[in-house]
């Protein structure tokens, strides 16, 4: 490494920014010094012989798809991921954000931990940056709904009412700073057979296992509810339309490969749609269930987008 880059590297841990050189699709390697949040945050992939911190954070694997085909096109440029916070891992005020970078003969990913901007000129920034993070706020700011009424006791997601009054606030939360927003909507492929076969107690314990799974297959910032029965919704703010397909498409592949006990494997369909101008949660919500319909009318356990 010559002094330049050595003294660059330095300089990009100082500021809280780890390199690392794409070296093959989806394999990394550190660059230079590692800075002490990566450290902590990614002890794991910090330890391992390739970096990959995507395997410890699902923000981080979603953009890595986003990565790979910027990477694949092989024009050079930037691709910026939004801003997000690791649940245990940042601070009240941090954030982290990520960039992928063509430069001809390198193909680098940057990860960096953003702190509170410096009172010099750094005001603007931390006021856009709050609005960001503000909007990545699950529950609207005032709810006065008893607990009970907001969240589904069978699988602790969200109720339909509440879903809808979080959506109506997300949408104007990310349309206001100019972001995306995607709604999913999930059916169980022919749960209605589940009840009939193996009784109703089963089909309770086939909804609250789809519940834990989506919210430990969902990114912190997405909002799941069960809408009704067997239907669920998922929210994802900062998602534009391919993204949210291709996260759709791993929620369906991993769905279709959980085990469900003595069940035979289950599969959902999926509808899916992106927040445009002056679209409200009821143009929203009927635009996905378009796509949901399309899906089961095309043979279920498949992916629509309306």
């Amino acid at each position: 490494m010559s002094d330049s880059s050595s003294l660059a590297v330095s300089l990009l841990a100082c500021l809280d920014i780890t390199v690392l050189r794409r070296i093959a699709p989806a394999t990394y390697q550190l660059y230079g010094k590692t800075p002490n949040f990566y450290r902590r945050m990614f002890p794991a992939a910090t330890d391992a012989g390739h970096e990959c911190p995507w395997r410890y954070s699902r923000t981080l694997e979603h953009f890595i798809d986003d990565a790979e085909h910027f990477f694949s096109l092989g024009k050079n440029g930037v691709l910026y991921s939004d801003i997000w916070t690791e649940e245990g891992l940042t601070s009240p005020g941090q954030a982290l954000t990520a960039c992928a970078a063509n430069l001809g003969e390198e193909q680098v990913l940057m990860l960096r931990l953003l702190e509170h901007a410096a009172p010099d000129g750094g005001f603007e920034f931390r006021a856009a940056r709050t609005v960001l993070l503000g909007a990545l706020t699950c529950e609207p700011e005032e709810n006065t709904a008893p607990v009970n009424e907001r969240f589904d006791p069978l699988t602790t997601l969200y109720t339909r009412q509440s879903f809808m009054s979080i959506m109506a606030t997300q949408i104007d939360q990310v349309s206001g700073i100019g972001g995306h927003c995607s709604l999913l909507i999930l059916d169980i492929d022919d749960f209605k057979g589940i009840n009939d076969v193996y009784g109703h107690d089963t089909g309770d314990k086939v909804l609250s296992s789809l519940g834990l799974i989506l919210r430990q297959f969902l990114r912190r910032e997405d909002v799941p509810a069960r809408i009704d029965g067997e239907e669920f919704a998922i929210l994802a703010p900062f998602t534009m339309q391919h993204q949210a397909l291709r996260m759709a498409e791993k929620l369906r592949v991993a769905i279709s490969e959980h085990g469900f006990g003595s069940l035979p494997p289950l599969t959902v369909s999926i509808g899916c749609t992106t927040c445009y101008a002056g679209d409200t949660p009821d143009t929203l919500m009927e635009r996905a269930y378009q796509a949901l319909v399309d899906a089961k009318e095309n043979g279920k356990n498949l992916v629509r987008m309306r």
